[in-house]
């Protein structure tokens, strides 16, 4: 749903770049006196924001939230109304930052450890009231007369995932299942749209399994990893029934509706396990580059409900360079028993393989990625991490004994070819010993996309 069907009966504009949300507003208002109707200015930048006695109001695209309001005038005082606006946004920032311990500055400032972090306008315009609101959600390149001014809510990228799937299962789900099982049969429609967009939780937890979780085993929290990811695919599995079993020909209302509420409980425990568990137990231990690695991983996974979100980038400190950079080695030469390449060379070959690449090395330890094909989603904070915790718990017997018959000498390649679920392609998956002289080096995996190879039936020369 876009701002403007959540808004009927509003006037709706929406920037990527704009000078000033609230010149906009104000303009507008001035161009159409008699139109008293609710007018709503979002942008995702402005490069002329500003608050009360025109100070500037820093607002970089992606990292903030940029908007102007404008209703009509009511008998309020103007102080009165913006300190009411002020504790309002403040009330709905706590919702979404609960550890955040936010102060109201009079009348329109609201800091975080002593920076602000946001700020509110309230202006009169012919007859109507214009409240412009600005937001650093997590803006950190601020520019150098405001960096011991300003701050922001949050230095890491900002999951809006849970708040969806809560706002899905409380306000649709299940008061539209109750108005299903007191009789009214219209709204079955709407209930089978519903559960089809909670399946779409599985994005929500493949992040959490691919860039959280082995983010947690690197640090030594290696328990709840295990616990939640059984969970997990209780939880896929209960969606995935409810949906098959809300769209028979003829529908068990009993059935469903009580497995529809076993999946919307589990889902709303797992949030809060998530929130109140998890993520303080990473935010103890995790670094800004531990960070920045989920959010540069999130695109090869996808999202649960919402578009791609803001551009979040760590503030990283720079890295002493040590005596031999990777630069200054590109032009080594490696020879092999045929040939011989440079590094450059080597890292372009194997960066444009048809296939994805991982080498687990001789202690069974993540040791690097690789491929031009992009098929299982991964995570740099997997490096280093045991492979059996990054596999489902169910399947670790599976993989431990490939790698058990390698070290052992029994065998040197497994292979397998399926459609796993959620992809919809078949795939190749061979497992390589890597020897030399006998000596076990460690595993390669090869993952290839074969879907198309399959379909061949004729030559092409």
């Amino acid at each position: 749903m876009n701002l403007q069907q959540a808004l009927p009966g509003w006037r709706v504009y929406t920037f990527r770049r704009i000078s000033s949300t609230e010149d906009f507003a104000k303009d507008l208002v001035r161009q159409q006196p008699t139109n008293k109707q609710p007018l709503l200015v979002v942008a995702d930048e402005q490069t002329n924001g500003y608050g009360r006695y025109g100070r500037q109001f820093y607002s970089p695209q992606q990292t903030g939230i940029y908007l102007s309001i404008a209703m009509p005038k009511i008998d309020c005082p103007p102080g009165l109304l913006t300190i009411s606006l002020a504790v309002t946004v403040v009330h709905v920032l706590e919702h979404y930052f609960p550890t955040k311990q936010l102060q109201l500055k009079w009348v329109n400032d609201i800091y975080l450890a002593q920076k602000k972090v946001a700020g509110l306008l309230v202006e009169q315009v012919a007859g109507m009231l214009i409240c412009g609101i600005g937001i650093n959600l997590s803006t950190t390149d601020f520019p150098l007369n405001l960096r011991e001014k300003a701050g922001a809510l949050t230095t890491q990228p900002i999951i809006q995932h849970s708040a969806i799937i809560k706002s899905l299962i409380n306000d649709a789900l299940l008061p539209d299942l109750a108005k299903w099982e007191n009789g009214a049969a219209d709204v079955l429609p709407k209930l089978k749209q519903e559960l089809k967009d909670l399946a779409k939780i599985h994005y929500h937890y493949a992040r959490k399994e691919t860039s959280m979780f082995p983010l947690m085993t690197k640090y030594g929290i290696t328990a709840p990893p295990k616990v939640m990811w059984g969970v997990d695919d209780k939880i896929r599995k209960l969606i995935g029934q409810a949906n098959v079993l809300v769209n028979q020909k003829d529908v068990d209302q009993t059935t469903v509706a009580n497995v529809i509420k076993k999946a919307a409980n589990e889902v709303l425990e797992m949030i809060f396990k998530e929130e109140k568990i998890m993520l303080p137990m990473i935010d103890e231990v995790a670094s800004e580059e531990d960070w920045g690695n989920v959010k540069d991983e999130e695109g090869q996974i996808g999202y649960t409900l919402i578009q791609k979100p803001m551009n979040w980038k760590p503030k990283l400190k720079a890295k002493a360079a040590g005596p031999i950079s990777l630069d200054k080695l590109s032009n080594l030469v490696l020879n092999f028993s045929e040939g011989s390449l440079n590094l450059e060379q080597l890292s372009a070959i194997l960066d444009l393989l048809p296939f994805a690449i991982t080498f687990v090395d001789e202690n069974d330890k993540v040791a690097y990625f690789g491929g031009g094909a992009s098929i299982f989603p991964h995570s740099k904070n997997a490096i280093g991490n045991s492979v059996y915790s990054c596999h489902l718990p169910e399947s670790v017997p599976r993989v431990k004994k490939i790698f058990d018959d390698f070290h052992q000498g029994k065998k040197d390649k497994y292979e397998f070819w399926f459609r796993p679920r959620h992809m919809g392609r078949y795939l190749y998956l061979q497992y390589f010993a890597v020897r030399k002289n006998n000596k076990y080096l460690g595993c390669l995996e090869v993952a290839q996309d074969v879907t198309d190879i399959k379909s061949w039936k004729n030559e092409k020369r």
